[in-house]
Order: C-alpha cells, then sequence, then structure tokens
C-alpha cells in the first residue's frame, strides 16, 4: 500500500483485513460527527456571544443617546438660567442707578424749593412774573446793548439811561433755614 503524504494516519501494515478496515472507518466517522457537533455547538455558542455583544451594543447606543440628549438639555438650561441671572443683575443695576438719579432730583428741588421759601426766592419769584427777569436775561431793555457779550445800559435817543427800581427790602436780607420735607 502507498502512503499518502497528506494523510496523517499512521500507514496501515498490508495484512489488514476488511473488518479492521471497516472499525477503523467507523472510527473516523465517529471522529468526525463528533468534530462536526462540537464545530457546531461552538458556532451556536459564538451565535449567541455575536447576540450578546449586538445587545450590549444597543444598550450602550441607547445610553449614549440619553447622554447626549441629556448634556444637550443640560447645556441649554446652564445658558437660559446664566441669562435669567445676567437680566436679574441688569434689572438690580438699574433700578439702583433710578433709584439714585431720583434721589439727586429730588435733592435739588428740595434744595431749590428751600430757597424759594426764602425773602430772596419770593424776590425773585415777584421779579420774574413781572417780564423784568426776562429782559434783564435777553438785554431787551430800552438802550440797553449788547456790546463783546456784555448787556450794559447805553444812553437812548432822548439821551436818558433806563434802568430799572430796586423793591423795598432789608438792608441786610434775612435768612431762614430752609426746613427739611418730611
Amino acid at each position: 500500500m502507498i502512503n499518502d503524504p497528506d494523510d496523517d494516519l499512521p500507514p496501515l501494515p498490508e495484512d489488514v483485513g476488511v473488518d479492521v478496515l471497516s472499525a477503523r472507518m467507523q472510527d473516523l466517522q465517529d471522529t468526525i460527527a463528533r468534530s462536526a457537533d462540537r464545530i457546531e455547538r461552538t458556532g451556536t455558542a459564538v451565535e449567541r456571544y455575536v447576540t450578546g455583544i449586538d445587545n450590549r451594543a444597543g444598550l450602550l447606543e441607547r445610553q449614549v443617546h440619553r447622554f447626549a440628549v441629556r448634556s444637550l438639555w443640560s447645556f441649554v438650561s446652564g445658558i437660559v438660567l446664566a441669562a435669567l441671572a445676567l437680566l436679574g443683575i441688569g434689572v438690580a443695576i438699574g433700578h439702583q442707578w433710578g433709584l439714585q438719579a431720583g434721589y439727586d432730583e429730588a435733592g435739588t428741588e428740595t434744595a431749590a424749593a428751600a430757597w424759594g421759601a426764602t425773602d430772596e426766592g419770593r424776590w425773585a419769584y415777584a421779579f420774574a412774573q413781572t417780564g423784568e427777569l426776562a429782559m434783564i436775561r435777553n438785554c431787551t431793555g430800552k438802550g440797553w446793548q449788547i456790546a463783546k457779550g456784555t448787556c450794559s445800559p447805553q444812553a437812548d435817543t432822548d439821551r436818558m439811561v433806563y434802568g430799572w427800581h430796586l423793591i423795598d427790602r432789608p438792608a441786610v436780607p434775612v435768612r431762614r433755614k430752609a426746613r427739611k420735607s418730611p
């Protein structure tokens, strides 16, 4: 018998009968069947393992998606909260500036009202009511001229210099303390 170089089996003696060959053939068929069964079980195990990996991959994909969505919502929420905080700070600062401007304006109005209650303030008010205060401010009196930015009385065509009469007032003005508003 000629040995096949590709055959891994040990060589058979030449005086081997049909019974021995049949038994040997049966052993080989049993080995092949066991190997096929083992391959099938391994294939099933591999399929289960791949299915488990697919399931875990799907689970991981869902977790990543949920994390991405939550991260996006967290980012948007953070931006909205920051904008609201800045808006609140802006409102508070604007309110304080408005209060300060109101206090400043009230302070000047209070001072003006306090001065208006003095004798000088009443005299100035009476002078303004006659219209002569505007005449002084605009330099529109009879015979008055503006020269180099200064209003000065000049002799008129009738050679008279015009001015105004002083109202009766004490030699030293009476000064009173301004009342504080409640």
